[in-house]
């Protein structure tokens, strides 16, 4: 079982690998890095968080009726061959720094998922993206910090506007999402956190708050 409250993949293969070290009679490769106070911990906020993190908010309602129906609905499950290449060249416009794979993919799912769905044309979806902080941070995080460096952010778009627009556009709206984790970013969501009474209103999973999450 792995807790995200506690740490996150990257953390968990290190300290896996350094146990199993100690387990075979060998001394430590890298000690992982223990001490939270670089993140703050303990410490008062420094003030109000500096952007609004809707990432933190609860996910978009839906606007038909069989939103309970939604869960019990049969389901099929399909090894496709995605033709990233293709998927590539329909991401790409011009002018700009080419997407990358994994913002063409991410994109070409979200709107797959729309239409899979059948949503009405203005539903309101929301796709989270798992950005990692670590080398994000000014200075960065230490390289075998041991804890959850993983910052959720959300992307968001009506239906029809995902479905019908260039897949260009979708792929913008992710590079966005992704671009704006920064040191300044970062901080502003752990003072946002610091300035909760009461943390119980936050799933402990993100997978209760949002469709589906992609990685990066």
């Amino acid at each position: 079982m792995l807790s995200h409250a506690a740490t996150d993949g990257q953390s968990s293969l290190h300290f896996f690998a350094e146990w199993g070290r100690l387990a075979r009679g060998e001394p430590l490769g890298a000690a992982p890095y223990l001490d939270r106070r670089i993140l703050r911990a303990g410490e008062p906020p420094s003030g109000p968080p500096r952007f609004d993190h809707t990432e933190f908010s609860q996910p978009p309602l839906s606007i038909t009726n069989n939103a309970k129906e939604e869960p019990t609905k049969p389901t099929t499950i399909a090894l496709l061959k995605l033709d990233t290449g293709r998927a590539a060249n329909k991401g790409h416009e011009s002018g700009k720094k080419p997407y990358s794979r994994y913002e063409v993919v991410t994109a070409h799912i979200w709107r797959l998922a729309c239409k899979a769905r059948g949503h009405d044309s203005e539903q309101l979806t929301t796709l989270g993206v798992a950005v990692d902080m670590h080398n994000r941070m000014n200075p960065p995080l230490p390289d075998k910090y041991f804890g959850n460096a993983i910052l959720d952010v959300v992307v968001s778009g009506k239906s029809d506007e995902l479905i019908n627009a260039q897949l260009s556009y979708l792929c913008g709206k992710i590079r966005e999402a992704i671009e704006k984790v920064n040191d300044e970013y970062v901080w502003s969501a752990i003072d946002y956190f610091k300035n909760q009474e009461d943390l119980s209103m936050f799933p402990r999973s993100s997978r209760t708050r949002k469709p589906f999450k992609c990685i990066v």
